[in-house]
């Protein structure tokens, strides 16, 4: 088994996954890491996020022996792993990598803040811009993107959608507050899809093909792509 490593979002630390590595270990995953990103405010840039990223990446693989690590990110986490994985050879080490609720073309609660990496999640910002040049770039990476259209920070809610990996939604409001064991439920997912053989799928592909996950799983099937553009319009800078 892979290592995991837990990485969170903005104003949070790494202990609010205690209980969430647990189930983890108990649903056979494991070793379970997770870093404190510090300053976990936004204050420092996500550059220097993906490089405590990267940190921890190796920390992983060094206490596991391993040369690959799955990664779950939440939030702001998920675009500092992003960046790791385009600017810091990040994909030679990673397996897999989750993402919840990641803010993939900024969100417009950033303009509530001003600090260095807030900025950074603005719509159409100059990183968002580096970071989505040239689509999916993810090497022999599984991506996963979770999304939810009821998210109450992360808006537009579709600015989650991610080229180039698969792309689910689930209904819940504030992600981060979603059960400890979201991400092995999220993890299983992706294992199973991983198993299809459906990786490197283009976004609409994804969208299109309605691969079925059980709904106890929390993951809902877009009736369709069209219908999801018409409900969730899609984020600014990025039409």
């Amino acid at each position: 088994m892979h290592p995991v490593l837990l990485v969170h979002g903005i104003n949070d630390t790494g202990a609010r996954f205690d209980k969430m590595r647990s189930v983890l270990h108990a649903r056979g995953f494991g070793p379970v890491h997770a870093i404190n990103i510090t300053p976990p405010d936004a204050s420092i840039t996500l550059e220097a996020m993906g490089e405590q990223v990267m940190d921890g990446v190796r920390a992983c693989q060094e206490a596991a022996g391993t040369q690959k690590v799955d990664v779950v990110a939440f939030s702001m986490g998920a675009l500092a792993v992003r960046y790791a994985l385009h600017n810091l050879d990040g994909r030679s080490s990673v397996r897999r990598l989750v993402s919840v609720s990641g803010p993939h073309h900024g969100t417009l609660t950033a303009y509530l803040s001003w600090k260095a990496g807030t900025k950074q999640m603005r719509p159409d910002s100059r990183f968002l811009r580096d970071l989505n040049a040239g689509g999916g770039r993810w090497g022999d990476v599984e991506v996963f993107s979770f999304w939810s259209p009821l998210d109450l920070v992360v808006i537009p809610a579709t600015s989650s959608v991610l080229e180039g990996a698969h792309n689910r939604a689930f209904r819940v409001a504030l992600p981060r507050a979603a059960p400890t064991d979201v991400a092995a439920r999220l993890l299983q997912v992706s294992a199973k899809w991983g198993s299809q053989k459906t990786y490197g799928r283009t976004e609409s592909a994804v969208w299109q093909s309605r691969l079925e996950v059980p709904r106890e799983e929390g993951v809902l099937t877009p009736a369709s792509r069209q219908g999801l553009r018409h409900r969730y319009p899609r984020p600014m800078g990025n039409r």
